[in-house]
C-alpha cells in the first residue's frame, strides 16, 4: 500500500482518518497546517497529500502552490477536503466536500496509486 500525508489542523479529524486509512494498509503521515506538510514533503515521499483547505498559517491552496513550484512536488497527487460547496481552482487529484463519503476518498486514493491523474471533484 501507498504512503499518505493528511494535513488538517482539527486533531480528531486527523486521528479519526489516520486510523480508518491505517486500517486499510496505508502508511499514514500527518501534519496540522501547510507549513509542518511542506517541511514533511521535502523530507519523505508519498504517493498522495490529503488536505484541508481552511487551514492557519497555510492553507491546503497555498500548499498547493507550494508544492506546483518545487521540484519533484509538482506531481504528487492533492486531494483537497473542505466544508465549502465551491472547489477552488487548483491542480489537484479531487476535492471531497466535508463531511465525505469514506469509498470516495479510497477509490480516489486507488487512482493515486494506479497513477491515474484525472482531476475531479466528489
Amino acid at each position: 500500500m501507498s504512503r499518505v500525508l493528511l494535513v488538517d489542523d482539527q486533531p480528531e479529524a486527523l486521528s479519526a482518518l489516520r486510523a480508518v486509512l491505517v486500517g486499510r494498509g496505508y502508511t499514514v503521515a500527518t501534519a496540522a497546517d501547510g507549513v509542518e506538510a511542506f517541511k514533511r514533503l521535502q523530507r519523505t515521499r508519498v504517493s498522495a497529500v490529503v488536505c484541508d483547505w481552511r487551514m492557519p498559517n497555510m492553507d491546503g491552496a497555498e500548499l498547493i502552490e507550494s508544492m506546483q513550484a518545487t521540484s519533484g512536488l509538482a506531481s504528487v497527487p492533492v486531494i483537497l477536503t473542505s466544508g465549502s460547496d465551491e472547489a477552488p481552482s487548483l491542480p489537484m487529484k479531487g476535492f471531497l466536500r466535508k463531511p465525505f463519503a469514506l469509498d470516495k476518498l479510497l477509490s480516489l486514493l486507488a487512482e493515486c496509486e494506479n497513477g491515474a491523474m484525472t482531476p475531479g471533484v466528489c
